[in-house]
């Protein structure tokens, strides 16, 4: 890649991300893009093959954001239950922010998208071994007590994608932080009375 062509491509990507933030991949064009960020229609295919082809980047780059926000949010907690309520919290934290990779997590027009059933098999694969790798800290410790360490992950993982939608939408995140501790009070102790 020739000199300055990585910090263009990186400025049309900026750039992007505002515009399918707020008209969505379908509805957004190469034109939008073109003009916020100041350049022909025609320079974007010097750099990129189509508006989908941006769009793949601006997922790649909320992607790489996201998983970066949640390992070293968990990185910074020592107890595994800590680390469990950390992981939900700065994932919906993140989620509220990077509008286009939550897009990419529900917009069932974009399952027709190859890159995108990529993306979604990829960080479900991330999302299940951070969560087990949590869980067995926990088992090591004689926090948690586990039969199927592959399903509990799993069931985490659905479970967060359930909630997701509903969460991810919610301004106040004061009461989202409440939410997720509610639910992790009911993962913990259960509903058992004892």
């Amino acid at each position: 890649m020739p000199e300055g062509t990585k910090d263009i491509r990186d400025q049309i990507i900026e750039s992007a991300v505002k515009i399918f933030a707020r008209y969505g991949l379908r509805k957004a064009t190469m034109e939008d893009i073109a003009k916020a960020n100041n350049r022909a229609k025609s320079s974007l295919y010097h750099y990129f093959s189509s508006k989908e082809d941006i769009f793949k980047a601006v997922i790649k780059r909320e992607g790489n954001i996201l998983k970066s926000e949640i390992l070293n949010a968990i990185a910074r907690e020592k107890l595994p239950t800590d680390k469990l309520r950390t992981y939900f919290k700065a994932r919906m934290n993140a989620l509220n922010r990077l509008a286009n990779v939550y897009s990419a997590f529900q917009d069932e027009y974009l399952e027709n998208y190859k890159f995108i059933q990529k993306f979604r098999s990829q960080f479900d694969s991330f999302e299940i071994e951070t969560i087990k790798s949590i869980l067995k800290q926990g088992i090591e410790k004689k926090i948690f007590e586990i039969d199927d360490l592959d399903l509990t992950a799993f069931t985490i993982v659905v479970g967060m994608k359930g909630l997701e939608y509903h969460w991810a939408t919610e301004k106040d995140i004061k009461k989202l932080n409440r939410n997720i501790d509610t639910l992790f009070d009911l993962l913990f102790n259960g509903i058992k009375r004892r």
